[in-house]
C-alpha cells in the first residue's frame, strides 16, 4: 500500500477516506469543520470516463418502470437534483416529501460535491464530499426567533436561566438541521454507489482457513484423492 493510501479502507471499490495526507490542516480544524461537513469523504474507483458516470446518474435520478431495481433510492418521494455537472465533477442536493404536505417537498441541507479524476482511459476516481446548505437553515429558526422574546423578557426566572434557554433552543434548532443535513448526504452518496454498482471493482472473497473438501494445499490433494475414491469404491462393491 502507497503512503498516499495508508489512511484510507478499500471495501468493494469505496474509499472511505476519513484523514486525507493532503488535507492534514483539517485534523486540527476538525471541530470546527464538523460544523460545516456532514458526512466523510468518500472516494470511488470506477471503471467508466466521467462522462458516462455522470450520464448513468443523470439517468438513474429520473424515476423509470424500467429501472424497478433502483426503487429503493426514492422511497418517501426521495428525489435527487443536479445543480451542475461537467468531466471534471458535479454538484447536487436532494428532497423529498413532506408527509402531511401532499404538495410541498423538504428543502435541501446538504450539497454534496464530486471531482472527476480520470487515472486510466478506463479508471476515474471520484472524489465526494457533503456540506451543509447554511442559507436553508432559516425555515428551523423560526420557531427559535418566535420564542426568543418570551424566554429574554421571562421576569420572573433569573437572567441567567433566561439566557441558557434562549440559547438551548437555538443549539436545538441547529443540532436538528445537521441532522437532517447527514440525513441527506447520506442519501445521496448511497445514490452514487447504487447507481455506479456496475463499474465499481468487485472483490471476491476467500474462503475460511477450515472448508470441509476444500484443500489448502497441492501436496495435500493426492491423498484426499485416494481417500475419497477408496471410500466410494468400498461403497460401489
Amino acid at each position: 500500500m502507497t503512503g498516499a493510501s495508508q489512511h484510507q479502507a478499500v471495501k468493494d471499490g469505496v474509499i472511505h477516506d476519513d484523514k486525507p495526507a493532503s488535507r492534514r490542516l483539517r485534523r486540527w480544524l476538525r471541530p470546527l469543520l464538523a460544523l460545516w461537513y456532514v458526512h466523510p469523504d468518500v472516494t470511488l474507483l470506477v471503471y467508466a470516463p466521467p462522462s458516462v458516470c455522470l450520464g448513468v446518474l443523470v439517468t438513474v435520478a429520473k424515476p423509470s418502470q424500467e429501472r424497478l431495481h433502483f426503487r429503493d433510492l426514492f422511497m418517501h418521494g426521495r428525489r435527487y437534483h443536479f445543480l451542475d455537472g461537467s468531466v471534471e465533477g458535479f454538484r447536487m442536493v436532494t428532497t423529498s416529501k413532506i408527509p402531511w404536505r401532499r404538495k410541498d417537498r423538504t428543502q435541501s441541507s446538504a450539497t454534496l460535491t464530486a471531482k472527476f479524476q480520470v487515472l486510466d482511459e478506463s479508471l476515474t476516481q471520484i472524489n465526494i464530499t457533503a456540506q451543509i446548505r447554511i442559507w436553508n437553515i432559516w425555515g428551523r429558526l423560526m420557531m427559535p426567533i418566535f420564542f426568543t422574546p418570551l424566554f429574554l423578557f421571562a421576569i420572573w426566572q433569573p437572567p441567567v436561566i433566561r439566557l441558557i434557554e434562549t440559547v438551548a433552543i437555538y443549539v436545538f434548532a441547529w443540532m436538528s438541521y445537521r441532522y437532517s443535513a447527514a440525513i441527506d448526504a447520506h442519501d445521496m452518496v448511497y445514490f452514487i454507489e447504487k447507481a455506479l454498482e456496475d463499474f465499481l471493482p468487485t472483490s471476491v472473497s476467500e474462503l475460511s482457513a477450515h472448508v470441509p473438501h476444500v484443500m489448502n494445499s497441492r501436496e495435500d490433494f493426492p491423498d484426499a484423492w485416494e481417500k475419497f475414491y477408496e471410500a466410494h469404491s468400498d461403497k460401489s462393491e
